[in-house]
């Protein structure tokens, strides 16, 4: 299943409201993980847990499991990756609508 907000940056796609109002978001996101304790714990947790499935996963020979384990590791891969995810999206956006501004700069002189 996608992700709207991390799958598709296109600014395009929304009004001018719209994207200033997810790039306040973003910023909000990224400005307080950045200064969290609390989402450093989860970070170091997170990048334990999926230590912890790759040094065990060759003594797995139940296919089951090894299907639950991918899905974790892939899990704990996404919550490391969200802040550059957010930081990706902030940078897009503010491009994108720079660009929209450009343009109509372009159009109305």
């Amino acid at each position: 299943m996608e992700n709207q907000y991390f799958e598709d940056n296109s600014p395009r796609k929304s009004s001018e409201d719209e994207i200033i109002k997810r790039i306040k978001e973003c910023e909000m996101v990224v400005d307080t993980l950045d200064n969290s304790d609390v989402w450093k714990v989860v970070i170091n947790d997170a990048v334990q847990w999926s230590s912890q499935l790759d040094n065990m996963w060759q003594d797995v020979m139940d296919e089951d499991k090894l299907k639950q384990m991918r899905v974790l590791k892939l899990a704990y891969k996404h919550i490391m990756d969200l802040p550059t995810k957010y930081r990706e999206q902030l940078a897009a956006l503010q491009e994108g609508l720079k660009r929209e501004n450009e343009i109509e700069k372009d159009y109305d002189g």
